[in-house]
């Protein structure tokens, strides 16, 4: 599971929004089921604090690119206790403009810096 904090969700191919939208709501239910999230915390590609509002974000940009969404279905909420994770939105970026995927063409065609 991981969330692209360091990258905005137009700059996402469609492949990563649609990943990465799924794996928020697989955390989701992971937490509601009890099970400890620290292995994506402690790795820094979850942040609990964000997650719903990231998922925000994602659902917003799935609408704008004709993608279904269910806007009425929330993420569960969780009474996890343990570290929040800390993301490095610079990692994120630059490992992501280097996947052999649509996103580094759309990171560099929206004209921003790698």
């Amino acid at each position: 599971m991981r969330m692209w904090l360091g990258v905005q969700p137009k700059e996402l191919c469609d492949r990563h929004l649609v990943a990465e939208h799924g794996e928020i709501h697989k955390m989701a239910g992971h937490l509601a089921a009890g099970r400890s999230p620290e292995h994506w915390t402690s790795n820094g590609w979850i942040v609990l604090s964000q997650m719903q509002t990231r998922h925000d974000l994602l659902a917003a940009e799935m609408v704008h690119r004709g993608f279904n969404h269910d806007g009425t279905k929330l993420l569960k909420t969780h009474t996890y206790t343990g570290p929040n994770g800390c993301n490095d939105p610079d990692r994120d970026r630059k490992e992501l403009a280097e996947r052999p995927y649509k996103c580094k063409g759309r990171i560099k065609s929206l004209c921003l810096q790698v």
